[in-house]
Order: structure tokens, then C-alpha cells, then sequence
């Protein structure tokens, strides 16, 4: 990861990950890999619960990172990706990520939901068919049935 974890707001980092995305998408994005490589993920669990401000950081890297892999040669040129453009919910409810990257202007995107289940107690003490019963029951309908995730769509 280029984006620092010691200096999150430090915007040569920021746009330096920003750049990175834009090279993968470029060379993926198009043949003769496009039709393996079908996703580009911009960033895997910010820590945006630290504080608002590492948020908001977060959050504008995200539709500058989506800019940076749909149109990795510029909007200008007239030529996009098809990638599917994935972005982290950093561990927040689906309600904080409504309406965010959606709309006409966004095209293919995809929200990546991890939900563990191995840092608890309860978690330790169950057993693997209980653990499989639990991502069963979780609801794709429902974000009340999800606490603190966001459902993938």
C-alpha cells in the first residue's frame, strides 16, 4: 500500500496511490488482459473510523482512484475501462456509504463488505458449522441484520 499509515493525510501519498491506480488500470484494463483481470480494488480496510478527517481523506481518494481506473488515459480520450471498481466500506454501516459513487456517472461499482468472524471470544467459541450458519443468516435485504457492515452490491 502506498497511501501511508503513518501520514494518511499526506497528499504525495495519496496521489501517488491515486497514479499506481491509474497505471493497473491502464495495463489491465484493456486487452489482451481485460478479460482476466475484471476488478481493481482501490484501497483494502482504511481506517476511516479513526477519525473524520481520515474519512473524508478517504472518501475523496476514492472518486479520484475511480476516475484514475475508469478513465486511466483521460476523459478526453474518449476510451474507458470496463473494470469493476471495488471500494472498502472501512468497516462502516451500509447507511454511511448511501448514495456514495452512485448515479449515472458511475459506472460498475462495487462495495467490499469483510466480515470476520475470528477476533471475539464468541467468535472462538463456536463451531464451524455455527460460523457457516452465521454468514447464512446474514442478509442481503436486511442492512438491520448486518450491524457496522455495509452490504456488497
Amino acid at each position: 500500500m502506498i497511501l501511508s499509515s503513518a501520514r494518511p493525510h499526506d497528499p504525495v501519498y495519496v496521489d501517488r496511490t491515486v497514479e499506481v491506480i491509474r497505471t493497473l488500470a491502464a495495463k489491465y484494463g484493456s486487452p489482451p488482459y481485460s478479460d482476466t483481470v475484471t476488478m481493481i480494488e482501490l484501497l483494502n480496510e482504511p481506517a476511516i473510523s479513526v477519525s473524520d478527517e481520515m474519512a473524508k481523506v478517504t472518501k475523496q481518494y476514492y472518486l479520484d482512484a475511480y476516475e484514475a481506473a475508469r478513465w486511466p488515459w483521460g476523459r478526453e480520450a474518449g476510451n474507458q475501462t470496463d473494470l469493476i471498481i471495488v471500494f472498502h466500506d472501512g468497516f462502516r454501516e451500509l447507511m454511511y456509504w448511501d448514495g456514495f459513487l452512485t448515479g449515472d456517472e458511475f459506472e460498475k461499482v462495487w462495495i467490499d463488505d469483510h466480515y470476520y468472524q475470528v477476533f471475539g471470544v464468541r467468535d472462538a467459541n463456536v463451531t464451524a458449522e455455527q460460523h457457516i450458519r452465521v454468514g447464512s443468516d446474514l442478509s442481503l435485504d436486511d442492512p438491520t441484520s448486518r450491524p457496522n457492515h455495509a452490504v456488497p452490491c
